[in-house]
């Protein structure tokens, strides 16, 4: 459908704003604000800089595919972006920051195509822009240098390239979200069991709405298979099951302090009461959030719960008449968090 002119200068008239604003709440004092830097900032700067200048993080490893950080092993997606930046433009706090200012130009390019893909006729999608640019969570985690911080962006990705492949049915779109979640991996530990979940509740319900061509099973599960490949042999070697090797450059060893035991039953409810006592109210890190605002701003409460359940709503409408709804994916990206 071909838009007129004025309707174009009039939506341009809406984004360019909430673009400038996104820039403006992500790039402004990024290396005075905030302050000083985080344990694991330096952890990670520190690693990238050895990395970047003599192939080895500060422990004298080639390029460990997990960084052993203070024991507890760093997802490598952060530390080996910044290694790319610092080899181009140097080691400083800008250069460290920036890293996360790119996935979060990332999360709100791709988090504002799925909204144009959920109301392509409708202003909705700017206002999630909008909202994108001001609300805590989005700011304060990504302008610290955190690898946990880029799941946030890069599962954006993931959920747009899925949506998309579910409501398009083209087989690059399977292409592109086999690789957007196997990206997820590399972001942080804990999409090794969100990933998989989500992906059960998504094959589900995509042979619900018809049955799923061979051609585009492969199409999604090769690139996710090849890119899961590295994190497979790192939990075989956690697991005790392969002792430490190294694969060219890369090594792949045991970290010394091991957070499995964080996933059993004495945790269930805990996990279940911290999932809405941080989302709905404020976290108890401070670099994700500010107690005086919350996570989400305390105003939006009400707002996020009603879409929780309208979003139940319509899948489950959706999936009795077997017709798609993209934002689907956002539900099962959710349900595989609360598990």
């Amino acid at each position: 459908m071909n838009t007129s002119p004025k309707q174009s200068h009039r939506e341009l008239f809406l984004l360019i704003p909430g673009v400038l604003l996104v820039a403006f709440m992500h790039l402004w004092k990024l290396t005075s604000i905030p302050g000083g830097f985080n344990v694991d900032e330096i952890a990670i700067a520190y690693d990238a800089k050895c990395l970047a200048q003599f192939g080895v993080n500060r422990s004298g490893i080639s390029y460990p595919f997990y960084l052993p950080n203070y024991g507890g092993s760093q997802a490598p997606l952060y530390t080996y972006s910044l290694v790319i930046l610092f080899r181009l433009v140097g080691a400083s706090k800008l250069a460290l920051r920036l890293v996360a200012a790119f996935y979060a130009f990332l999360g709100a390019f791709f988090g504002y195509r799925f909204a144009a893909l959920v109301w392509p006729d409708s202003k909705k999608k700017y206002l999630w822009l909008y909202l994108y640019a001001i609300i805590p969570v989005f700011t304060m985690e990504t302008r610290y240098a955190m690898d946990s911080h880029l799941l946030m962006s890069v599962s954006m990705i993931a959920l747009y390239f899925a949506a998309s492949a579910l409501s398009r049915d083209r087989v690059r779109d399977y292409v592109a979200a086999g690789l957007a979640f196997g990206l997820c991996l590399y972001s942080y530990a804990l999409a090794h069991f969100l990933v998989p979940v989500a992906l059960l509740f998504l094959v589900i319900y995509r042979f619900r709405l018809n049955p799923f061509p061979f051609k585009k099973i492969l199409a999604f599960v090769i690139p996710l298979f090849l890119l899961a490949i590295p994190h497979v042999c790192f939990q075989l070697v956690n697991l005790g099951i392969l002792n430490d090797f190294q694969i060219w450059k890369f090594t792949f060893i045991k970290p010394s302090l091991a957070r499995s035991s964080e996933f059993d039953l004495s945790h269930f409810w805990l996990g279940w009461i911290s999932l809405f006592r941080f989302t709905l109210g404020f976290d108890h890190l401070n670099y994700c959030n500010l107690k005086l605002f919350g996570t989400m701003y305390y105003l939006s409460v009400p707002f996020i719960l009603a879409g929780i359940g309208l979003s139940i709503r319509d899948v489950i409408r959706s999936f009795k008449n077997r017709e798609c709804d993209p934002s689907a994916i956002c539900l099962f990206w959710f349900l595989a968090i609360f598990f």
